[in-house]
């Protein structure tokens, strides 16, 4: 009896791992992959394959992937090569993909050298892959990226920062092969203490998007060519001239995005707030957008952590602080595409209520809580002020801190002088040809947006920098293809649930498993026991 049983669990077991080979065989020579994730994150998106689909002649995927790349560039690599492998599978053909790793060991110097050499002939620069080992930063310089390659035509696509970017940045630079898009140009504004945009990771992380190019807004009008303007937690106000550029610039309907910290902590007394003079209220005021900058958004409810100060070892002490709330009412909007939360730091309220009445599209993107409040004449830093209630002086939420909105206006200077130009403008300026013109009434609609948080906004959650880039992206008028990103975003939980409830969850699925498979044994073993008897 024993023998017998044996017997069949032995060709049982035989007969699985024979099942096994076959169906591992046949998933080889016809595989299909099976995507259950509701926003379709592990097959390709149907714009992608549209684009695909309107390919008229072959062309070539050279991808340059460090197989040695550090976290987490190397889940960004497999990423890219995955998306790549379902662009041929779904191209019929029409796309041939070659990969090349810049950091295999069987290369020859040589031999790397030459891979180089032909990744930079065909545009594709090294990157600094920055990890951290330990508690040292290390630095590794490599090729990563992918080259798409016509009869007579190459579009580069450089290296994603995000997983949630691969897909993006390589449809964008196909549409680029195919003549589908031109490359547009971001006018990155300097002169008002803003930070370096152009010399630090947001280059990287907007490079995708277009061309950048510093743009001083004064003495003269904004080239041509520039689609849109980026400006991030200017430090001192626009002069009249230059905002009267900005203000000419957007009545020609192009774009402006705008990071911007209009309240901030002194820099000679950190425990103190001040208000930051951006010059942006007028231009902002003409398209109908009015700011309460005379008011801070705080929510005691849901505070976000932030560095207070130093603990007794000098090392950055973190509080939960009102000033930091946390905003869960994100808009259904291609700006906000993929993210739940958002951190708005030392944000301030903006009431569009005259640009709604205009007949402006408007999109409240971010939205603090009900339980926010928007508080007047608080100038300390400390949390415990924060938390202290001033009925007198609170307006309760929820407060608006993000907006987009598209519509045409009359000029600031509609009834106003031209300010000239100052007087320490470039010769050339100042005896080249007169000013154009101005114009009064908008010739197109402009899309602008607006955060009231700036610097510290997009160092205090990394989705801001998601949103930054949708933003670009919505204001080019790029929206079709934001959505990619939205689709590889974490998945959102199934409700809103307290430490007590996640901490049994987290339990649950741990020892769930082998309880039930224990479970099971039992049951099996019981009944087997019952038959034996009989």
């Amino acid at each position: 009896m024993i023998g017998r049983a044996r017997r069949r669990a032995a060709l049982a077991v035989a007969l699985w791992i024979v099942v096994g080979a076959l169906v591992a065989l046949a998933g080889r020579r016809y595989g299909h992959r099976l995507d259950l994730t509701r926003d379709g994150r592990h097959s390709l998106a149907p714009v992608t394959l549209e684009r695909l689909g309107a390919l008229t002649a072959p062309v070539e995927a050279r991808a340059f992937l460090p197989s040695a790349a550090p976290p987490p560039f190397d889940r960004v690599a497999a990423a890219t090569r995955d998306v790549l492998e379902d662009m041929v599978d779904a191209s019929d053909g029409r796309v041939r993909l070659v990969v090349r790793d810049p950091t295999d060991p069987d290369l020859a110097p040589d031999e790397r050298a030459a891979l180089e050499a032909e990744a930079e002939r065909l545009g594709l620069r090294p990157v600094a892959l920055q990890a951290l080992d330990a508690d040292r930063r290390v630095v590794q310089q490599t090729v990563m990226g992918v080259v798409w390659l016509a009869s007579d035509r190459v579009a580069v696509a450089r290296a994603a920062e995000r997983v949630a970017d691969v897909e993006h940045g390589l449809v964008r630079a196909l549409d680029a092969l195919r003549g589908a898009r031109t490359q547009p140009v971001i006018g990155v504004t300097t002169g008002h203490g803003e930070p370096p945009v152009l010399d630090g990771p947001l280059a990287d992380v907007l490079g995708s998007a277009g061309r950048l190019e510093a743009i001083t807004l004064a003495p003269d009008r904004v080239p041509p060519h520039v689609d849109l303007l980026l400006m991030v937690a200017p430090r001192r106000p626009l002069e009249p001239r230059a905002r009267f550029v900005l203000d000419q610039f957007l009545l020609e309907g192009k774009a402006l995005v705008v990071v911007a910290d209009f309240v901030d902590r002194s820099p000679l007394f950190p425990d103190v707030l001040v208000p930051v003079a951006t010059g942006l209220e007028p231009v902002l005021a003409a398209a109908g957008l009015d700011l309460a900058a005379d008011r801070l958004v705080l929510d005691r409810a849901h505070p976000a952590p932030a560095i207070v100060g130093l603990d007794a070892a000098g090392r950055p002490a973190r509080a939960d602080h009102p000033l930091f709330p946390v905003a869960t009412d994100l808009a259904e909007h291609p700006v906000t595409a993929g993210l739940r939360t958002l951190v708005v730091p030392l944000a301030v309220p903006i009431d569009a209520s005259r640009a709604i009445a205009a007949g402006h599209a408007v999109s409240p993107l971010v939205r603090t809580a009900p339980s926010s409040v928007a508080r007047r004449g608080l100038r300390s830093f400390d949390p415990a002020a924060a938390r202290a209630p001033a009925p007198a002086d609170e307006l309760p939420g929820p407060h608006t801190v993000a907006i987009a909105l598209r519509g045409s206006w009359d000029s600031a200077f509609a009834d106003a002088d031209i300010p000239p130009r100052p007087a320490d403008a470039p010769l050339d300026a100042r005896t080249g040809a007169p000013d154009p013109p101005p114009l009064r009434r908008a010739v197109g609609p402009a899309r602008v947006v607006l955060v009231t948080s700036g610097a510290r906004f997009l160092a205090a959650h990394t989705d801001a920098l998601l949103m930054l880039q949708n933003a670009v992206d919505w204001a080019l008028d790029d929206a079709e293809l934001t959505a990619l990103r939205g689709r590889r975003a974490d998945d959102p939980p199934l409700d809103a649930t307290d430490a007590s409830t996640r901490l049994w969850v987290r339990l649950g699925n741990i020892a769930g498993p082998p309880l039930l498979c224990l479970l099971w044994a039992l049951i099996r073993l019981g009944r087997r026991r019952r038959r034996d008897r009989r």
